[in-house]
């Protein structure tokens, strides 16, 4: 498997349309399979989440449990409040008297977009004709839009490859809902759209940006995606946009043979 594809995920798949160069480089970048205690908390949150919807539990019932997934974690108050609101809203959508098939935290497929790994949804549920895909975010830092998200669109492509066929054939719309309870605005966010406007975005936007990817010279484009890319250590990128902004102040990141700057790099 091409070492950039092996975590390749749909939360990272703007950066795959924004830089096609960055798959180049995340072939190169080391130390890919480590956690944070950030990550270590979230998925902490969607393991409880997992357990009082296939329990029929609530979330201040698991308070004081320790979670073991890639670390062991607590269940505190603050998770019981953020994980009641998920909970709540999928129950809802569970006990819908239209509901025809579920799945949470079920791995999808997801064809096309280079994600031989494929990706996880956290919820899904077709009630009627309307496929409904929620996406828990547990994080307090970085706001998360729904409308447009490359991420919530690559699940709803997912959810629809991995649906039976015949429900699938079915489906007339997608609701893609993030429930972001901690991030201190509003704590859950849904964007509609009909089945052709997400083929409409595959064929214009995904799969175009695919090919670009897999292209040996595609360029490396900065932009807000290489905030969590693993690459951003070593790309020069950012820093030759830097440089270009800033013109002859500096010299350019990966030149040190001028001597004004080879002389910073002596021992």
């Amino acid at each position: 498997m091409d070492a950039a594809l092996a975590n390749n995920r749909p939360s990272g798949f703007s950066r795959t349309i924004g830089c096609p160069g960055s798959r180049r480089m995340l072939a190169k970048a080391p130390n890919r399979q480590r956690s944070s205690t950030y990550a270590d908390e979230g998925s902490a949150a969607h393991t409880l989440i997992y357990r009082c919807l296939t329990t029929n539990t609530i979330p201040v019932e698991h308070l004081g449990d320790v979670i073991q997934e890639e670390a062991a974690w607590p269940v505190n108050a603050n998770m019981v409040w953020a994980t009641s609101v998920m909970v709540a809203w999928c129950r809802t959508l569970m006990n819908h008297p239209k509901r025809r098939w579920l799945s949470i935290e079920d791995r999808l497929k997801i064809p096309g977009l280079d994600m031989p790994n494929g990706g996880t949804g956290d919820f899904l549920v077709l009630i009627g004709r309307n496929l409904h895909v929620v996406d828990y975010k547990h994080g307090a830092g970085v706001y998360v839009e729904v409308n447009g998200n490359s991420q919530f669109l690559s699940y709803g492509h997912g959810a629809l490859s991995t649906m039976p066929a015949e429900l699938a054939a079915d489906v007339e719309k997608l609701t893609l809902t993030c429930v972001q309870p901690r991030c201190g605005r509003e704590a859950v966010r849904k964007w509609s759209l009909s089945v052709e406007d997400l083929r409409g975005w595959l064929d214009n936007v995904a799969y175009p940006a695919v090919e670009r990817s897999r292209a040996p010279d595609a360029p490396l484009v900065p932009g807000d995606w290489c905030k969590f890319c693993e690459a951003s250590g070593f790309c020069t990128a950012p820093l030759q946009a830097m440089a270009a902004l800033m013109g002859d102040m500096v010299a350019p990141a990966t030149d040190i043979s001028r001597p004004e700057v080879k002389k910073d790099y002596e021992f």
